[in-house]
């Protein structure tokens, strides 16, 4: 009873306490040793607490997470708390002498927290340990007892008696064991030396260190120490030998490897390692030329010897030890150099004549050489040749002194220069060989006469060339040179002199006349040329010039001749058969050849296919019979043409008169007799003359765009840059063949008449474009025509020499352009041809053969050598010699014979007087710099004479003075020696040098006195002595630590020179000293928060060592532990400590760091101190926010004050900084509630509704006491869950749906929509449609609806005309628990569609679908003939009906009112009109897409008059009545009309081609042209008006029946030069009198231009060649073409343009075009 009324209570106060939300404020702490086994008890948290063990699943106990490891669980089954991880006191709680686990217990329904905590208690796990297993120490052998040395501590992380308690070291008989006492209780071990250490007795000594702890029971470790014996430096390296022989060849390649040294070191380690190398007191020479291993001690060779230079060298090779204070040893490798044969020799010219007449005698010296090879014995031996096959040879008169002489006669032309190579080998093996290349020039003399290419030359010269024209150029050539070939050309005959002339200089041969090929044929010249040497030499050649014909007589016809003008008349038979000779026409032509060759045309005729004429003899022929169409009067034009180039043509106009046709004539007039034609033949004649006026208006019009166009073209013309040429000939004999009595009008002009000097037009044509670029040079154009052209008055360019026209028997005029220009070319090889030479000039030459045969016969070279003495460093100008007495030689013929030093490479010390002969010094001699240590020294040189040639050696001996003392390589010598060294000790010195020789040279050392070092004498190799320096005394750094001394050194010279140097020697310190901290400990406080590189402390420790001994070093010791090493950084120089990492006061509150100073000296000691860091706690940590339990989901519907999380806020900090206040919006429907420190529940304030809002955001703000405050949030999502309290809603309360009629059956019809506020299953809506009755009908058998997406559809197909609207009940139901629902109506109205074709009604159709009415004639205008009416089922736009006429026999009679269908009369009923009038009449409707019905009414016209009428229709139709001219007029109509069709068609196809090619063509050319007028005052100007018109001239302007036509045609040839193809652009001018002229036309170029002669069609033949002939000349770069033109012409072009100049008319483009004036 009493333990349920204890239970009682106990559930009622628990009742109470969380009724009010107040957790228990007391903890529960249990205590449990470290290292249980998992799942041991800890205690019985149930019974502690007071729960039901039945309760524990329910209310969910359970251990809250932490961020670390969960040590600890509940078993819900009995309650217990019991181990879950193993647990570590020294992992969990590190060195902390207390050990606690805090962590808390939590219980829902209703939600309770309980604070538990855990006591750890240490067990001795742990036994020491030290940071190594094996301590390592190094200890100099020369250490004095005493010396400590502290040991790394042990580590025991068990804590009070279980922790580190006592070391002891096993027993030694050099070390004991100490304790040193540091921060914090704790002690470290320090090794103590009891006796001095022997390396050579003992290398290493082994020790054992042991650390024990206080537990039970007692745990220990150990740690080895070995000490390893450090060895002192006191033995030096020692060689074996002092003194090294070696001999190596010159050649040794780079790398070779000399001799290998070996000395040896007693002592170990880096003591006894040796180290080589070059030693100071080696020369410059030597330290470029080898090269020392320092490891191996290899000498090899590092450059390539020269034996010439130095043969012998002396190395001296240092060894020394690594150790400290280490003494170097000195050795010596005598090197003997190998001379080898690697000097070609030296080629040296002493002295040349590099321009050699070519007369020149044998014998005769050409060049001096010097030869010298500087290797030595046979190897120095050389031989010199040239090659056998020159004129040329060597020859030697003394060792290594060649002259070069000539050795047969010299030839300028055949070899004008000789390049001379001198091959000098020496004897060495194998033989070197050096090259040297002399050029000799063979100066010319005038031996040979000019010569012709060819012996005779053949010129051909078209006629009617132009004056002062170049026809011919000669070649001549000399193969002499200079003034002896430059020649002269002259014309030697007199009597060609009036025909040519010649270029003098180039030989080039113009015409001083022009030649006529009817008077001169041929003729020839004698040409001279000369040289101008000396004694000028000549030769000649005949010029043969050939005079060719030129086609410049046109054809004279003779027969038939012309009776009236230039028309002859003949008759002939109507009844002349076919191929029946009618005339022959005979023509002449005073040209030759091809051009005299006449061909005969028919030009126009009246019929063309009458008359044929042959090309040959003339003769004209029928061919056919004549027929009785034919005209009465046949006219013929005959044209005849020589085949020239151009072409020249005659005409003739032959008019035949057929006999035998008046029969035929009066046959022809009865076919007019004119008949009477019916109404159609009238309307026929009107359309045929209506179509002949349009095609005559259309024929007009095209005309004038016609002009227009050409009228443009010559527009586009006029702005280019297109020349052509017209020029004008006297016309002297243009009529003389024609009878005084002909009267010629002055509009006639002749046309090819048959005198051979007619009046000639010619155009030439060029482009001009270049002009911008460069002044156009062309080859000159032959002209073909006997007046002067432009070209002569306006030049284009300039003629070039070696021209020639070419003339070829298979050369085609007709396809060509009868010019073609080549170069000259010599045809025959040239005869040479020599003057004989005159007695004088042979004498000359015989005379001076003989001179050099006297003088080399004495070329005699002296063989005794000639040597002077003098000393070095002589003035300049000092005396040597008198060379020229010396020699014999008389002073004044030392200037005649060019007395000189030869030069040679090197400088030229010496020099001669020319005036006294005497050798003088011109260069400062120093004897040491030309021969160093030789004791010889001697220069040579070689003396030239000329005239003759001879050369003589010389030596000078240079003897040595006392110029230069003895010197040391350096100003001071500095030694280092440590105070430790023994005396007795040597150290070498570098020696001095002295460049002079003998008793000039170095002799002794001195050395001033001193108290600790003498002066010794080392002699070596070769009598060289060095100064030793000797140490007598032993040295203290304490007392003196420098010593200067001075060292000089003596020569043998009078007077003596001598050199000194001072010798500075470091004393040397040992370290000898530790270093010293001022303090054991340092106390240093800081904040948590401090940045990166803060400063902690600056240690500094002293050393009374000096250099490195005293040079202290800071760093962590080796105890320190790796979270200081993390944290924390040491300057190792200035000791400086700096923060490294961050620091956190809660991980730790104080750090200890242990450093430790050394020096730098060998054999250091470490000295220890700690540094104690006490950390100040920061505001730096933000409150943690930690989430215990969480309802991410709550109903709208929760009552208020529902828990919703529950959280613990908590801060790392300590103190203030670690208060914490949270707090949560106040806007929120939530409120914050804390029963307990650092723990709080959210619970609810307001009613929820998840419509408005379906979650929260839930923001905690925990904010901190510290300062800075610092913040933490943490924001929890509660989601409202949903229930069903909306009833879904339709979009509107009512709907209409607009159905057309005839829909299809299960179509949508219609769609309503619903929503419901609610998600998930409370969202989910069903549509139904509420059943009801309609028409008898459910209304399900209407329409039906989808249940899930509210789509309505049609049951059945609605008809407008039986339904035309409903209404529907729409039900929507949610799917939530209850069920909520909605409704709507929905009104279904159905729409008309045209569906119903309109139906007449009146009136009735008797017959199918026609309907008879009766009207009578007599109706008038206006008046109503029948009505029609119809009716639709449909309503609206679709019932609206219109009425229309669709056919009608007369459409212009009835008419019919679209609204009402009332059909009226327009007009009164004819007697022409149709007696039944049919219409049919159209009813549509106004739907879409429209119906239709039709109706045809049949009007019956009655009443008086109509049979009358209907018999006068039925007689018109009878075909029979037409008369045959209606059908004839039908045929002309048609005829008309398809002619005029084809000729627009081709009109407007050739307008359009003539605009496309001359907007093309003219618009990418650059031409011009001009108009000269020409002289016509002989021409018929003197004709009287009596005269008969020639059968050669025709009328320019009108006046003569015939008509003819001449086109000229221009285009660019500039651009033949860029493509392969250009098509000839027409420039086209109209059929009136006006030319197209252009006043602003460029300058004349060198061109011609095509013409087209007729506008009679041409054969495809002729045209393809015309083109070919146009492209010929196109590439050639002109075209020509001529016309003549009478005065009128003249006239006309002066009087049309006034601003035309008479001599000078320039246009852009040209058409002559002459018709007959009709």
């Amino acid at each position: 009873m009493r333990y349920n009324i204890y239970w009682l209570l106990k559930y009622q106060l628990f009742c109470c306490l969380f009724s009010r939300w107040n957790f228990v404020s007391g903890r529960i702490r249990y205590s449990v040793p470290e290292e249980l086994q998992l799942g041991a008890f800890v205690g019985n948290i149930a019974i502690d607490l007071g729960l039901d063990l039945k309760q524990l699943s329910a209310r969910s106990l359970r251990v809250a997470p932490s961020p670390t490891k969960q040590y600890v669980d509940v078993n819900l089954e009995n309650g217990i708390l019991f181990v879950n991880e193993r647990i570590d006191r020294e992992q969990l709680c590190r060195p902390s002498a207390e050990c606690v686990l805090s962590f808390n217990v939590l219980l829902e329904n209703p939600l309770s927290l309980h604070q538990v905590e855990v006591e750890i208690l240490d067990v001795n796990d742990n036994a020491p340990s030290f940071p190594k297993r094996q301590i390592r120490l190094e200890i100099s052998e020369v250490m004095a007892p005493g010396a400590r040395f502290p040991l790394e501590a042990a580590r025991d992380p068990d804590t009070g008696t279980n922790s580190l308690q006592s070391y002891q070291l096993l027993p030694n008989q050099y070390f004991i064991l100490d304790m040193q006492p540091r921060s914090r209780k704790v002690k470290i071990p320090v090794l103590v030396l009891q006796s001095p250490l022997d390396r050579e007795t003992i290398p290493t000594h082994e020790l054992i260190l042991l650390a024990e702890d206080g537990g039970v029971p007692v745990r220990s470790g150990e740690v080895q120490i070995t000490i390893t014996v450090k060895d002192a430096n006191d033995n030096s390296p020692v060689f074996a030998q002092s003194v090294y022989s070696v001999r190596l060849l010159e050649s040794a390649a780079i790398g070779s490897l000399i001799i290998t040294l070996n000395a040896s070191d007693l002592d170990d380690g880096s003591n006894g390692e040796i180290t080589y190398s070059l030693s100071n007191h080696n020369s410059a020479n030597v330290r470029e030329l080898f090269r020392v291993d320092s490891s191996t001690g290899e000498i090899r060779l590092k450059s390539h010897l020269d034996y010439e230079k130095n043969n012998f060298f002396e190395i001296n090779i240092e060894a020394i030890d690594s150790g400290t204070d280490a003494i170097p040893q000195h050795c010596d490798v005598l090197l003997d150099v190998i001379d080898v044969n690697d000097n070609a020799p030296e080629v040296t010219l002493t002295s040349t004549s590099s321009i050699v007449p070519e007369d020149s005698s044998v014998g005769m010296v050409v060049a001096l050489l010097s030869v010298d090879d500087e290797d030595s014995g046979q190897n120095g031996q050389v031989q010199c040749k040239i090659s056998n096959k020159l004129p040329f040879k060597m020859d030697s008169s003394e060792k290594n002194i060649y002259r070069l002489l000539i050795q047969h006669t010299l030839d300028r032309e055949t070899t004008s220069s000789y390049d001379i190579t001198v091959t000098c080998t020496d004897a060495g093996h194998p033989p070197l060989t050096s090259k040297k290349t002399i050029r000799v020039e063979v100066s010319d003399v005038n031996d040979n006469a000019p010569r012709f290419t060819q012996p005779v030359y053949t010129a051909r010269v078209m006629e009617n060339n132009v004056i002062g024209d170049s026809i011919f150029s000669l070649t001549a050539f000399d193969p002499d040179r200079g003034q002896n070939a430059r020649l002269k050309f002259t014309v030697l005959n007199s009597s060609a002199a009036p025909y040519v002339s010649i270029n003098s200089q180039t030989g080039v041969i113009f015409a001083q006349r022009s030649f006529d090929y009817e008077q001169l044929k041929n003729f020839q010249i004698h040409v001279q040329v000369q040289d101008s040497g000396n004694a000028p030499l000549t030769s000649n050649v005949s010029v043969d010039v050939v005079i060719l014909d030129q086609n410049d007589n046109a054809p004279v016809i003779v027969n038939p001749l012309p009776q009236y003008g230039s028309t002859a008349i003949e008759t002939i038979s109507r009844f002349a058969q076919p191929g029946y000779l009618v005339v022959k026409v005979s023509a002449t032509d005073a040209d030759a050849g091809q051009n005299a060759r006449l061909s005969y045309h028919i030009f126009q005729a009246t019929h063309r296919d009458l008359f044929t004429i042959s090309a040959d003899t003339g003769e004209v022929w029928t061919t056919r019979a004549i027929g009785s169409k034919d005209a009465s009067n046949q006219r013929l034009v005959i044209v005849v043409k020589d085949n020239g180039t151009p072409s020249l043509s005659a005409t003739v106009t032959i008019v035949l008169s057929v006999k035998g046709s008046e029969a035929f004539s009066s046959a022809t007039s009865l076919s007019t007799d004119p008949e009477l034609n019916p109404d159609l033949n009238l309307y026929l004649v009107i359309a045929l003359g209506t179509t002949s006026i349009i095609f005559f208006v259309v024929l007009l019009i095209l005309a004038v765009k016609v002009h227009e166009n050409r009228t443009g073209v010559g527009h586009h013309c006029g702005s280019l840059n297109f020349c052509c040429c017209l020029k004008t000939r006297n016309s002297m004999n243009g009529i003389q063949k024609a009878s005084r009595s002909l009267q010629i009008p002055p509009n006639y002009v002749e046309v090819f008449g048959g005198d051979p000097l007619s009046q000639s037009f010619r155009y030439e044509s060029s482009s001009t474009l270049q002009s911008v670029k460069r002044d156009f040079p062309t080859r000159q154009t032959r002209r073909l025509s006997t007046a002067m052209s432009c070209a002569q008055k306006k030049p284009i360019g300039k003629e070039k020499p070696g021209m020639i026209m070419s003339e070829a028997s298979n050369y085609n005029v007709n396809n060509e352009l009868a010019k073609l220009y080549l170069p000259t070319k010599p045809s025959e090889e040239f005869r040479e041809r020599k003057r004989p030479r005159t007695m004088k000039y042979k004498i000359y030459w015989l005379l001076k053969c003989q001179l050099l045969c006297y003088v080399f016969s004495s070329w005699d070279t002296v063989f005794g050598q000639i040597r002077y003495s003098v000393p070095e460093e002589l003035q300049l100008g000092a005396f040597v010699g008198k060379i020229a007495a010396d020699l014999g030689l008389d002073v004044k013929q030392l200037k005649a014979r060019s007395f000189r030093i030869a030069p040679n490479l090197k400088k030229q010390y010496f020099d001669v007087n020319l005036e006294n002969g005497i050798l003088f010094v011109k260069e400062i001699i120093d004897r040491e710099l030309i021969c160093g240590s030789n004791l010889d020294c001697r220069l040579s040189l070689d003396v030239v004479l000329e005239n003759p040639l001879n050369l003589y050696p010389v030596e000078v001996e240079i003897l040595d003075v006392n110029d230069n003392a003895p010197i040391f390589p350096k100003s001071q010598f500095q030694l280092e020696i440590s105070e430790t060294a023994a005396p007795g000790m040597r150290f070498l010195l570098e020696p001095a040098q002295d460049p002079d020789i003998g008793t000039n040279s170095l002799q002794t050392y001195q050395l001033q006195p001193n108290e600790y070092f003498a002066l010794d004498v080392q002699t070596r190799s070769g009598k060289e002595t060095r100064p030793v320096l000797l140490l007598e005394k032993s040295l203290d750094r304490e007392m003196i630590s420098t010593h200067n001394l001075t060292l000089i050194a003596k020569d043998g010279g009078l007077p003596p020179r001598s050199g000194m140097v001072q010798v500075i020697i470091m004393v040397k310190d040992v370290n000898d000293n530790a270093p010293v901290f001022s303090e054991s400990v340092y106390r240093v406080s800081l904040l948590e928060n401090a940045p990166k590189g803060t400063l902690i402390i600056r240690l500094n420790a002293t050393d009374l060592d000096d250099g490195v001994n005293g040079d202290v070093m800071y760093s962590f010791s080796s105890h320190i532990s790796a979270n200081a090493r993390k944290l924390f950084d040491v300057n190792p120089k200035t000791g400086e400590i700096r923060l490294k990492g961050n620091l956190d006061y809660e991980e730790s509150s104080a750090v200890e760091i242990n450093m430790q100073a050394m020096d730098k000296g060998s054999g250091a000691i470490p000295e220890y101190c700690d540094v104690l860091v006490e950390i100040i706690d920061v505001n730096d940590n933000e409150p943690e926010v930690n989430l215990r339990s969480s309802s991410n989901t709550i109903p709208e519907n929760a009552p208020l004050g529902t828990a919703v999380a529950l959280f613990s806020a908590g801060d790392r900090d300590s103190g203030q900084n670690g208060q914490v206040h949270c707090e949560i919006s106040n806007q929120l429907h939530f409120k914050l509630d804390s029963s307990i420190k650092n723990y709080y529940r959210i619970l609810t304030q307001h009613v929820l509704d998840r419509e408005n809002t379906p979650n929260y955001d839930i923001t905690i703000i925990c904010t901190d006491a510290g300062n800075p405050q610092l913040t933490s949030k943490k924001t929890i999502r509660v989601e409202v869950s949903d229930i069903n309290d909306n009833a879904p809603k339709f979009s509107r309360p009512d709907y209409t749906a607009n159905v057309m009629e005839n829909n299809v059956i299960g179509a949508s019809i219609f769609s309503v929509k619903a929503f419901d506020p609610d998600v998930g299953e409370n969202a989910r809506l069903t549509f139904s449609i509420l059943e009801s009755q309609f028409q008898n009908s459910s209304i399900n058998s209407y329409v039906s609806i989808n249940s899930a997406s509210g789509v309505i559809y049609a049951q059945r197909a609605l008809d407008y005309e039986q339904l035309k609207h409903f209404q529907i009940q729409v039900q929507v139901r949610d799917s939530g628990a209850p069920a909520l629902n909605g409704n709507a109506s929905v009104n279904v109205v159905i729409l008309d569609q045209n569906d119903n074709a309109p139906v007449i009604t009146h009136p009735l159709p008797e017959y199918g679908s026609t309907a008879t009415e009766t009207i009578s004639r007599s109706t008038e205008s206006g008046s109503l003939v029948v009505k029609v009416s119809a009716t639709d089922a449909d309503s609206g736009q679709n019932a609206r009906l219109a009425y229309q006429i669709f056919q009608a026999t007369h459409h212009n009679l009835f008419t019919i009112s679209a609204d009402t269908g009332e059909i009226w009369t327009t007009r009164r009923i004819l007697n022409r009109d149709a007696s039944t009038q049919r219409l049919v009449i159209v009813v549509k409707d106004n739907g879409i897409p429209s119906l239709s019905a039709t109706v045809t009414l049949i009007l019956s016209v009655v009443g008086p008059g109509s049979e009358t009428f209907s018999s006068v229709g039925s007689s018109s139709s009878d075909p029979r009545s037409t008369p045959e001219v209606s059908l004839s007029l039908v045929i002309a109509l048609g005829t008309i009309s398809s002619i005029f069709l084809i000729i627009l068609i081709i009109l407007a196809i050739k307008v359009h081609k003539n605009r496309n090619g001359v907007g093309y063509q003219h618009r990418s050319l650059s031409t011009c042209c001009c108009f000269e007028t020409r002289n016509y005052l002989n021409g018929i100007q003197q004709a009287s008006k009596s005269l008969q018109i020639p059968p050669n001239y025709i009328e320019l302007f009108g006046g003569d029946p015939l008509s003819q036509r001449f086109r000229y045609e221009s285009c660019s040839t500039l651009q033949s030069t860029k493509r392969d193809f250009i098509v000839p652009s027409r420039c086209k001018s109209s059929t009136d009198k006006n030319f197209v002229l252009n006043e602003s036309a460029g300058r004349v170029n060198a061109g011609m231009v095509n013409s087209e002669k007729y506008s009679t069609p041409e054969p495809p033949s002729r045209k393809l060649r015309r083109r070919e002939n146009w492209r010929a000349s196109s590439s050639a770069g002109f075209v020509h073409g001529s016309i003549r033109i009478g005065d009128k012409g003249k006239k006309y072009l002066n009087e049309s343009n006034p601003t035309i100049r008479k001599r000078d008319i320039d246009i852009s483009c040209v058409e002559f075009v002459v018709f007959e004036s009709s």
